[in-house]
């Protein structure tokens, strides 16, 4: 960890929270509150944090989907990953109904082997669309954006003041992105 924050010393706090924020280890989960402790304001921390751990999920979702296929021509593990896929094909339905809301909450929730890298992966195994599981991946980031910005701040009622009014909007925002998908899909 100190040789990765040694790498970002040089950099403007803005800079330095949004790469942070696309790390699998640290994510927005630890770039966020870093970012107040470095001194930035705690919704510009907000905002550098959740638009760097948005960036790369196409891109993540784009490679674990190239990393799965490589993996499938590997003859030692052909089957056991024909197996993973006939079963998600089996249980597809269940998949199809509860795979983006249970990817939601797996990104959403602000604890250690959650976020956009994790979210990105099993959406890949489990075979969900592209760009849906972007839109709630992306989705799931801005509410853990949300919860750690509460935790970050101590305060759990920001409804009075007008960045938690923001935050409020954005959260609604995103589970309302989240219920038109899972609509959608029906």
């Amino acid at each position: 960890m100190e040789q990765t924050l040694a790498l970002f010393a040089d950099m403007p706090v803005e800079w330095r929270v949004f790469f942070l924020s696309m790390l699998p280890v640290t994510e927005l989960r630890a770039a966020l509150p870093l970012g107040v402790a470095w001194g930035l304001e705690l919704w510009r921390s907000f905002v550098w944090a959740t638009v760097g751990n948005a960036v790369p999920v196409p891109l993540l979702l784009a490679f674990w989907a190239w990393v799965y296929r490589r993996l499938s021509g590997i003859s030692l593990l052909r089957k056991p990953l024909a197996r993973f896929g006939e079963y998600n094909r089996r249980k597809g339905e269940k998949v199809r109904r509860y795979g983006m809301l249970g990817l939601l909450l797996l990104v959403a929730v602000p604890l250690p082997g959650t976020g956009v890298w994790t979210g990105s992966i099993v959406a890949t195994l489990l075979g969900l669309r592209f760009w849906p599981s972007a839109a709630v991946i992306i989705s799931g980031a801005v509410i853990a954006g949300v919860a750690v910005t509460l935790i970050t701040s101590g305060v759990l009622v920001l409804s009075a003041a007008s960045f938690g009014q923001w935050l409020i909007r954005g959260a609604l925002l995103a589970a309302a992105i989240c219920i038109c998908i899972k609509l959608h899909n029906k």
